[in-house]
């Protein structure tokens, strides 16, 4: 027949001996009244006894665990008084555990003292909430918190915010009760404040509103980092009234994700040194469609620097007044370009013209006007070396290649070849033969064979020395080995 008792204590079967002050569980509730074991640490207790239970199955009295004011218990070791007591082995409380028993009111230091403790009726520390069960939160329910099965292949914990206001404030304890002076969230969102000045610094994730969402924005003054161990990887800096900023853009299967600049129209990207220095602009002009594309290559073959966009479009190079200083043009299905390769220990780079075999290189100036051209035949062996000098010395040009190879200058057509000492004219090789100073050694005339040697100018007069059209000197004292005067093609004269 049921019964309750109304007051601190009731009665029971005792399962064990045991002395005073030691916390019980109802071990068998088919007798009458039920029987009540030791609890261990795992066991939430009934009662408490007042007295030692000397023989089993003898009647014991239990102080109840939610009876009013405090009870003895004994000490599995040392407690602190003041602080919270859970459940121990053999009937005991500890200063740890996973079952509050209550608070201490008094300090023990050895296993087996006796102390006052106010009893919390066997709260668990990790409460067992069944699936679905909600915690709420509020006078009218505004925030549930629970296992949730909704989704029935991967049930999840699940913490519902306001539908009033979806904020979720993360905050120390002093500052938990702050008017935060922001407007009510439609979407959950959480706020991550500092310690320092909750207020004013935090961070807020979220507001999703089905188009975008924030990840992190920062408030209040400081910078931002992505880290791992403790260590920056990524640092983002806040710039007041920012407009422009970086957009990363994933891509489908064949396409390169992006990394651009978004903002303003027309914006580009600055890499910046630690000092705030730019070490690289990525600049950006309306409606361009030319760019440079950097390609990275196979074993055995070189990355690619390359113009992309409308087809044949070059590079230029320029400085910061935006003048060309270097520029890369091409053609149409061009297939002969310049090779430049560097070279070991001893030897000299190289700038090649490479494509189609045997190709020369040729320079033009800004009118598309040869300047030089520099053309090759096949299997070429011989070559001209341009070699400079030091101080007083003369810098040459030399038929290099294969022994005894001489060197060959023409002209085109009835043009001369001249040799200049500085800005004077010391020889010109014509058609009508070679001008040395004012003299010209003439080639044959017409249907005969002769070597004219004739001075040109007024003929000069006299007997003297160096008088005559022509003379041949002995070293450089004056005296003529022979000489040959006359005008007009009238009588030489021979003197020696």
């Amino acid at each position: 027949m049921s019964q309750i008792i109304d007051g601190p204590r009731k009665s029971f079967i005792a399962a064990e001996t045991g002395g005073a002050n030691l916390r019980w569980y109802i071990s068998d509730a088919s007798t009458s009244p039920p029987t009540v074991s030791i609890c261990d640490s795992t066991d939430p207790c009934v009662g408490v006894n007042e007295a030692a239970v000397l023989t089993a199955l003898d009647p014991v009295t239990l102080y109840l665990a939610n009876a009013s004011g405090t009870r003895k218990m004994v000490a599995a070791g040392v407690i602190t008084g003041g602080n919270k007591v859970y459940a121990a082995d053999d009937g005991e409380v500890a200063s740890t555990g996973t079952l509050l028993e209550g608070v201490a009111f008094e300090t023990t230091t050895a296993d087996q003292d006796i102390l006052e403790v106010m009893g919390a009726f066997g709260e668990d520390v990790d409460e067992d909430w069944a699936d679905d069960e909600t915690l709420t939160f509020g006078t009218g329910d505004d925030a549930v918190l629970l296992w949730s099965t909704g989704d029935a292949s991967a049930h999840a914990a699940v913490l519902g915010l306001g539908d009033t206001n979806g904020a979720l404030h993360i905050t120390d304890k002093a500052a938990r009760a702050s008017d935060w002076a922001l407007t009510a969230e439609t979407h959950p969102t959480i706020y991550l404040h500092s310690n320092t000045t909750p207020i004013t610094d935090y961070v807020r994730l979220g507001d999703h509103d089905g188009t975008a969402c924030w990840l992190g924005d920062i408030v209040g003054g400081g910078t931002a980092y992505i880290g791992f161990d403790g260590l920056e990887v990524l640092e983002f800096t806040e710039t007041g009234s920012a407009v422009n900023h970086v957009g990363i853009v994933n891509a489908a299967t064949g396409n390169n994700p992006i990394i651009r600049a978004e903002g303003e129209a027309d914006t580009g990207l600055t890499f910046d040194n630690k000092d705030g220095e730019e070490i690289l602009i990525l600049d950006s002009v309306a409606s361009s469609v030319n760019e440079v594309t950097i390609a990275s290559a196979a074993t055995g073959n070189n990355p690619t620097i390359a113009c992309t966009g409308e087809a044949n479009t070059g590079l230029t190079f320029q400085n910061s007044e935006a003048e060309e200083i270097l520029i890369l043009d091409s053609v149409a299905t061009s297939v002969n370009e310049l090779t430049i390769r560097s070279a070991a220990t001893g030897n000299n780079p190289i700038i090649a013209a490479t494509g189609e075999a045997d190709s020369g290189i040729e320079l033009h100036n800004d009118q598309a006007e040869q300047l030089a051209i520099f053309e090759c035949v096949a299997t070429a062996v011989n070559e001209i070396t341009f070699s400079n000098a030091a101080t007083a010395g003369q810098p040459s040009i030399s038929a290099t290649g294969e022994t005894n190879v001489g060197l060959k200058i023409a002209s085109k057509g009835t043009g001369t070849v001249d040799l200049y000492y500085a800005s004077t004219e010391i020889a010109s090789v014509q058609v009508t033969g070679l001008a040395i100073g004012t003299y010209v050694v003439a080639g044959t005339t017409a249907g005969t064979d002769q070597l004219t040697l004739r001075s040109t100018g007024t003929a000069p007069t006299g007997t003297g020395a160096n008088a005559g059209h022509l003379f041949a000197d002995y070293e450089a004292d004056d005296d003529e080995l022979f000489w040959l005067s006359g005008t007009g093609g009238t009588a030489t004269q021979l003197t020696t």
